[in-house]
């Protein structure tokens, strides 16, 4: 073959790799061009919203409680946290609406008051979850978990507290409405009271009314004129003014369902303080967090969660200024109703859709 010719396929081949090189580099620069324009999606930010209820925020209440599990969850996942305070029930639903608004991920609402208002929220953000404390839905929704306590295990273990330290073996209990939720409390502590002390006599009275201040006093006079030097109050204020009347007359008493010596006797600076053994105490707290948290995990369901022993939901307050008077024995003996309850050895047989006793 001529060398000219050779030459001439030479070069050829030269323009063709300089254009295949020309191409190569255009395509992997627009490659490189697309894929800097479209980041990976960052996730959204967490948002944990609550809104409590009308009345104080402090000295153990409900909304204390509420607050400091959802403030400690949102601290332990790294998620931002805010809550909303309302004053009186008109507040809620705007309070609620308003994280909803705000792209808050997860919203609680700290009692029943506000169970309706969330039912409204919640059909209109379906992509939000929201957890309404001292509250189960029927039917339920399907972004929506109430959260419920056994009330009648708190309550056994305040009553066999009461059959182990009675002196007179009658202890009283002065009881708000004749409902579930009340009935698990009279009903468990009754129970708590026998299976400690057979011989114990417990005398129970529904007032009929969560707000009867004088029917709360008025029963609890007249359990302590039929020898109860114990008085167990459950129920708004009935309830309350059965224990403030014992207290300060110098009868032992015990609350329900938050800490009485934090709420109703003021932190020990109102009178009668030192009268009081316990609370059959709903652990608001450790519910919250938990609510919160299975929401975090995706695994968030709705429905009814229920906080018992075996998942420390409930329990009893501290003894405050009487603990030096709970014999180390009677401390031990609760401590083993309290795990027997935990891990189902130990059975209140109380319904827990009605509260009566099984």
């Amino acid at each position: 073959m001529p060398t000219r010719i050779i030459q001439q396929l030479a070069e050829g081949k030269k323009q063709k790799m300089r254009c295949m090189l020309r191409f190569l580099l255009l395509a992997s620069f627009f490659l490189s061009a697309c894929l800097s324009v479209s980041p990976a999606p960052q996730p959204a930010p967490i948002k944990i919203g609550l809104v409590v209820m009308p009345g104080p925020i402090s000295d153990g209440t409900l909304n204390q409680l509420a607050i400091s599990g959802a403030r400690s969850a949102a601290e332990a996942n790294g998620a931002e946290f805010a809550f909303r305070e309302t004053s009186s029930p008109r507040d809620i639903e705007p309070a609620i609406e308003s994280l909803a608004t705000e792209g808050f991920t997860h919203i609680v609402v700290a009692g029943p008051l506000g169970a309706d208002a969330t039912a409204l929220v919640a059909a209109g953000n379906p992509s939000l979850t929201f957890s309404v404390v001292n509250y189960s839905f029927d039917p339920a929704i399907p972004n929506v978990q109430g959260l419920i306590f056994r009330e009648d295990q708190s309550a056994y273990l305040a009553g066999a507290l009461a059959g182990m330290f009675s002196r007179s073996k009658i202890v009283g209990v002065v009881a708000g409405r004749d409902v579930p939720r009340v009935r698990k409390y009279r009903n468990g502590f009754e129970r708590g009271v026998n299976a400690v002390c057979p011989a114990c006599a417990a005398i129970g009275v529904y007032v009929n009314s969560a707000s009867d201040r004088a029917g709360g006093t008025m029963a609890a006079k007249r359990q302590i004129a039929a020898g109860a030097d114990i008085i167990f109050g459950v129920d708004g204020e009935t309830g309350e003014a059965a224990i403030v009347l014992a207290a300060r007359q110098g009868f032992y008493v015990i609350g329900a369902e938050t800490d009485a010596y934090l709420t109703t006797f003021a932190g020990g600076s109102a009178p009668g303080a030192d009268r009081v053994l316990t609370s059959a105490i709903n652990r608001a707290d450790v519910a919250v967090r938990a609510s919160i948290e299975a929401r975090l995990r995706g695994s968030f369901d709705s429905g009814t969660f229920v906080s018992d022993a075996s998942n420390g939901g409930i329990g009893l307050a501290p003894f405050h200024a009487l603990e030096a008077s709970i014999p180390a024995a009677t401390v031990a003996r609760l401590a083993g109703i309290a795990a027997g309850l935990a891990h189902g050895s130990i059975d209140t047989h109380i319904d827990q859709a009605t509260g009566a006793v099984k």
